[in-house]
């Protein structure tokens, strides 16, 4: 079976093979690898020729015969002219067919920002996803998250209760979120892989079925057109690839409100390749420009299954939906800004509160702020590209891609900022409870400064790329 790296000998296969099945229709058979024999004007002691193309489909066209004259008197020159100029329109027939596909996407080049996404899904993933047989690790945030609720959970008082109230229960759904996202990015960016892989498959098929029919056409008149498309829901098998055991299992959190990809296969189901309209050299060069638009149609139906999703994820990813944290332990100037109404700020043991503030938080920021620069690594729209009347054009849904990735890599540089200032403030404020020593206040009022300032205005969702590529 040929592959999509064949297609420059396909393609001069093909153009013989085409012109092979329209003298076919003119009257010739094949004389030799050379040759074309006029079975039909030849007569008595009269015989005719046409010269054949090479096997790389290009050349031919000479009239020749046994006639005593010269050929030209007896319009040979003519003869050979005729015959060029139509060898000519089916070799471009074939080229206007085939330019499109021409330099289709290459499934490896999607290798690096695929990576990419599963190290940031690593980063941020709470424990270990297992299944069939393999397991994708997890970064340090869940255990860093168990020391806060272990260490926190074995205090009492008014700043530990505010801590848990204000931060600790958002930030574990936060990062829930985020790393849904990464299935969601990631998950589309498998899919096209796929997709493409076998899209490139499908167009040489195509290519080497009809070269194929017309070859057995022009010489038996005979031959079987065998064509099908396997790119069919290759995005929704993309998707599932991208996280072992299923994508499903390990949404949780913030993210719990967005949308794998579950539909896809059905509308492509519909996307059938079609017979030739006819056993002939018109009827059989339709069918393949009718596969091939087929296949066309196809890619088109996964790359907008797969568009839908980004969009309805744009509208469901803001820090009102959970991908960020409200306003963490803002206007903290003073340690009694932390008590809770009722409960008395008694912290039973100080050095608990630094294990929180002093390693397992700088541990998730670490994380969230390798995640974020997993996703400007993966921002990279070259692999996508292709000739703009291919699926949805010269880059896909990439820009739809694009604007959810940035919309996570604004979030999530916010998010590294309030969990490295929410830090320091939970810090600062335990140093400064029931202290009245001036440089313990002042050190926690010039952070409170800080942290009601923020980092940047607020990140709306269902906005446009955040951040230029």
């Amino acid at each position: 079976m040929a592959t999509y790296d064949d297609l420059p000998s396909l393609t001069g296969k093909l153009k013989r093979a085409a012109i092979d099945a329209y003298m076919k229709d003119q009257g010739f058979t094949i004389e030799s690898e050379s040759k074309y024999y006029d079975a039909r004007h030849s007569v008595s002691d009269l015989h005719y020729w046409v010269s054949r193309p090479g096997a790389d489909g290009n050349g031919g066209g000479d009239w020749t015969s046994d006639h005593l004259l010269p050929d030209s008197w007896i319009g040979g020159g003519r003869k050979d002219e005729e015959f060029t100029n139509n060898f000519n329109t089916i070799r471009t027939r074939v080229d206007n067919a085939l330019k499109k596909w021409q330099d289709l996407p290459k499934p490896g080049e999607f290798d690096g920002i695929i990576e990419s996404m599963r190290l940031a899904n690593v980063s941020l993933a709470a424990s270990p996803a297992t299944g069939g047989g393999s397991t994708n690790g997890a970064g340090q945030i869940g255990a860093n998250l168990d020391i806060i609720k272990e260490n926190s959970d074995a205090m009492s008082g008014g700043i530990i209760s505010a801590f848990k109230q204000k931060f600790l229960m958002s930030l574990g759904n936060c990062v829930g979120g985020h790393h849904g996202l990464t299935i969601v990015l990631g998950g589309a960016l498998a899919g096209e892989r796929l997709m493409w892989e076998k899209a490139r498959q499908d167009v040489a098929n195509a290519v080497e079925n009809a070269a194929n029919a017309l070859d057995a056409y022009a010489k038996t008149g005979g031959g079987d057109w065998k064509f099908d498309i396997a790119l069919v829901a290759a995005v929704l098998a993309g998707v599932g690839a991208f996280i072992t055991g299923g994508a499903a299992g390990v949404i949780a959190g913030a993210g719990a409100a967005l949308t794998l990809l579950k539909e896809g296969g059905e509308a492509a189901e519909r996307t059938k390749a079609s017979n030739p309209p006819g056993k002939n050299f018109e009827g059989l060069m339709k069918g393949l420009e009718n596969n091939l638009d087929e296949i066309n149609k196809a890619i088109r139906i996964e790359e907008e299954t797969v568009q839908r999703n980004l969009t309805t994820n744009v509208q469901r990813v803001g820090p009102e939906a959970g991908f960020d944290l409200e306003a963490p332990l803002k206007n903290v100037d003073d340690d009694s800004d932390l008590h809770v109404a009722g409960s008395p700020a008694i912290i039973h043991n100080k050095s608990l509160v630094f294990e929180i503030t002093g390693t397992a938080m700088p541990g998730i920021a670490g994380e969230i702020a390798k995640a974020r620069g997993y996703l400007d690594d993966a921002s990279e729209s070259g692999p996508f590209y292709r000739d703009a009347a291919v699926g949805l054009g010269y880059n896909g849904f990439f820009n739809d891609w694009s604007n959810l990735l940035w919309l996570s890599w604004r979030l999530l540089d916010d998010l590294h900022w309030e969990v490295s200032n929410g830090a320091k403030t939970l810090e600062l404020a335990v140093k400064d409870m029931g202290d009245r020593d001036a440089e313990a206040s002042a050190a926690l009022e010039a952070h409170a400064k800080v942290v009601a300032e923020g980092q940047y205005p607020p990140v709306r969702g269902g906005g446009g790329r955040m951040m230029p590529i």
